[in-house]
């Protein structure tokens, strides 16, 4: 009854700030200033003035900005954001179970191209992909994500056209990432084009689709992410600190299994040809407390709206250990063509994998019970839900008893600026302190 009741507040609640935000909003300045953007790039993207830029704050987020004098209220920028949910036609849309959504097919495997497959993240399936696409002249680019080289490393979207430019778009990059604002760019070129992001991007994308349907023609497919969550551009300065690398950075890897075995640790190297390395243990730890408050606010771990969802294949048995594979959901029948075009030229090897393992391993059920008590924390500090909210915790069979994350929620909002290595080290002692005792 107790959970019945929160939800039926929580959907009151959404209501009128929806209300409100109609009323009182005309441009997503709010949307930054409460911590619920998703850095996705949508909002930029429109801005029919080039009133929205994205600026890096204190804390490591990357959130947009207005420029006041330049907006005219159009109101665009509210309508397709992702950080406040989702367009109508899109919720529509949204499977029953919105953790896991509709799966045609469970495959593991990996690419036969040494070179992708040495350079992936695990086993190099979403490159060998778009490199078959490029190959095949089925599209024409592909709209995704690299790490930009320099003093302090950021990730920066951009749209390659040839396998070889591919290559800057493999490995993971936790790191908020403004992709669609390439849409301007995109919105210039003739052709179909791939789109390879996170969930948040893609609901963005999403987002602009269903506002304008006559761009949906150059969309040829989507490939979605898995993601936990990213981390604030603060974790990338710490990691970078704790190497104590000198000079501009050339690369800079969360996970880079050609140092360590699957899955990889983290690799910086710098213009003189110096690398460094941190063991994965150094990034796990940070994670938690530079998760942007945004992510915790997200379901869609599998990005249930892709045409395929790739990520590592975590509690499945019978892997390539060492160099590792890519878990791949098939979802649709456009899906389901693009990994028959890809067995069919030799590019990769694939074998079917148990659905309920494959789930498992992704902890989907712990996902439920994070999201709802982050959620129902965040409901409960009086702040704006996504409006995606009721639709997924009806979804939710389980009784669970949500937890109470108010004082981590309450932290993630405090810019920590020069303070964040006496932060992290307050964090790892506090996680000490609770395994030692507990």
């Amino acid at each position: 009854m107790e959970a019945l009741r929160t939800l039926w507040l929580i959907h009151k609640f959404t209501k009128e700030k929806e209300c409100e935000l109609m009323e009182n909003y005309k441009n997503i300045q709010f949307v930054s200033d409460e911590f619920l953007c998703n850095s996705c790039g949508a909002c930029a993207a429109l801005c029919p003035t080039d009133a929205i830029d994205f600026k890096e704050n204190r804390a490591g987020y990357f959130f947009a900005r207005v420029d006041e004098d330049k907006c005219i209220d159009c109101e665009i920028c509210v309508e397709v954001c992702s950080g406040l949910g989702l367009h109508p036609a899109v919720l529509d849309k949204l499977p029953s179970n919105p953790f896991v959504g509709q799966i045609e097919k469970c495959m593991a495997g990996y690419s036969t191209d040494d070179d992708i497959y040495n350079n992936s993240q695990s086993g190099g399936i979403v490159t060998a992909v778009l490199a078959n696409q490029l190959r095949t002249g089925k599209i024409d680019g592909v709209i995704q994500v690299k790490m930009a080289s320099g003093k302090l490393p950021r990730a920066q979207a951009f749209i390659a056209k040839s396998a070889e430019e591919l290559k800057g778009g493999q490995k993971s990059k936790y790191c908020p990432v403004p992709i669609l604002t390439l849409f301007k760019e995109l919105n210039k070129c003739e052709g179909k084009y791939a789109f390879v992001g996170t969930a948040c991007q893609l609901h963005g994308l999403l987002n602009i689709l269903e506002r304008y349907p006559k761009y949906k023609a150059k969309l040829a497919f989507s490939i979605g992410l898995f993601c936990e969550r990213v981390m604030t551009y603060k974790a990338v300065d710490y990691l970078l600190k704790r190497s104590h690398i000198q000079g501009s950075i050339e690369e800079f890897a969360f996970k880079d299994k050609s140092i360590s075995p699957y899955p990889g640790d983290v690799m910086l190297k710098n213009d003189r040809g110096e690398i460094r390395t941190l063991p994965s243990k150094k990034r796990i730890w940070i994670k938690d407390l530079l998760t942007p408050l945004r992510c915790r606010l997200c379901f869609d771990k599998l990005n249930v709206f892709a045409d395929i969802s790739v990520g590592d294949p975590h509690g499945i048995g019978s892997l390539h250990k060492t160099n590792g594979e890519s878990l791949v959901l098939i979802r649709t029948s456009k899906g389901a063509g693009l990994i028959e075009d890809l067995i069919a030229s030799g590019d990769a090897a694939f074998h079917e994998v148990d659905m309920n393992s494959a789930l498992k391993g992704q902890l989907i059920e712990t996902k439920k019970q994070d999201w709802l008590s982050f959620s129902n924390s965040w409901f409960k500090m009086d702040k704006r839900m996504p409006d995606f909210y009721t639709k997924v915790a009806a979804s939710i069979q389980h009784n669970y008893k949500p937890k109470d994350y108010r004082i981590e929620l309450y932290c993630a909002t405090k810019p920590k600026g020069a303070f964040v290595d006496i932060f992290i080290i307050m964090g790892l002692l506090r996680k000490k302190f609770i395994k030692v005792f507990s």
